[in-house]
């Protein structure tokens, strides 16, 4: 399956109904299914297209379940 409008992607992962993916500049998009939030756009609505999940920058890993996503971001320690 091609999805249109996303490019440099970096790393995909799928959950259950669900997609995730990592583009080169660290941001993070999802789409599909998204009765428990999964996607993290701050609703329950399904996407057909990916979206860019706001608040998260710096993503480092990426990884999805069966009703759940996770993302890891770069931290500097001191």
């Amino acid at each position: 399956m091609q999805v249109y409008d996303l490019s440099n992607v970096t790393l995909i992962a799928a959950g259950g109904y669900h997609s995730l993916a990592l583009k080169d500049n660290g941001s993070f998009w999802s789409w599909g299914y998204n009765l428990y939030g999964q996607l993290g756009d701050g609703t329950t609505t399904n996407k057909s297209s990916p979206v860019k999940v706001s608040g998260l920058s710096q993503v480092t890993k990426i990884d999805a379940g069966c009703h759940h996503s996770l993302a890891l971001k770069k931290m500097d320690l001191f």
